[in-house]
């Protein structure tokens, strides 16, 4: 039989504008979840990790109630230059693939873990000038201009939340991951989310 080109359709296979909300459906608990966040920070070689909570006051059944509203996650890693920070929210986009412990080496457990509980991740990493160089990048499912490509990662401080909450020294490299519009996390009260999360914060 005689063989012809194989020719490409116009259908893309994974939608762009579709494909992160079918990618929300991993069996991530919460608390797996923000753990995924930390062991990076522990691979990006990172003494010292925090992560932090906001609050926000709601209604709820005719009573005001305190909810997490925000998380981040911030430590004193190795950091990304600019160009992996803007590669890092792709799939399959890892410098841990010669490692045999963990998803992370698929390039999917930041994507994963994040989408697992939230609508939006906002990244800033920054290298050897210090945290005045960090740049910063974003995922939003709520962006309606979300298209094939990822965006370029550009300068931009760090959250100030991050520099009176974090109690350490971010002059010289790091990362800093924010989880927003959680629609999907376990814990509703900043308690909960302490009582079920393992906090480091050593020295190594």
């Amino acid at each position: 039989m005689e063989q012809h080109p194989v020719k490409e359709s116009s259908y893309e296979r994974i939608p762009p504008a579709t494909a992160y909300l079918t990618f929300r459906s991993t069996a991530y608990s919460s608390d797996k979840a923000l753990a995924e966040l930390v062991d990076n920070s522990i691979q990006a070689g990172a003494s010292q990790i925090r992560v932090i909570l906001n609050v926000q006051q709601i209604e709820l059944n005719s009573r005001r109630t305190m909810r997490v509203s925000e998380i981040y996650v911030c430590d004193n890693g190795v950091g990304m230059d600019q160009n992996l920070l803007t590669r890092c929210l792709g799939i399959s986009e890892s410098e841990n693939k010669n490692d045999d412990d963990g998803i992370g080496k698929f390039g999917w457990g930041l994507i994963g873990s994040t989408l697992s509980q939230a609508r939006r991740v906002d990244i800033w990493s920054w290298q050897d000038f210090g945290v005045n160089s960090s740049n910063h990048t974003f995922l939003d499912l709520d962006d309606k201009d979300m298209g094939q490509y990822l965006y370029e990662s550009k300068p931009s401080d760090i959250p100030t939340e991050c520099e009176s909450y974090a109690t350490f020294d971010f002059s010289e490299s790091g990362t800093i991951v924010k989880w927003s519009t959680l629609d999907r996390i376990d814990w509703a009260r900043s308690k909960t989310v302490v009582k079920n999360t393992i906090c480091w914060n050593h020295v190594r």
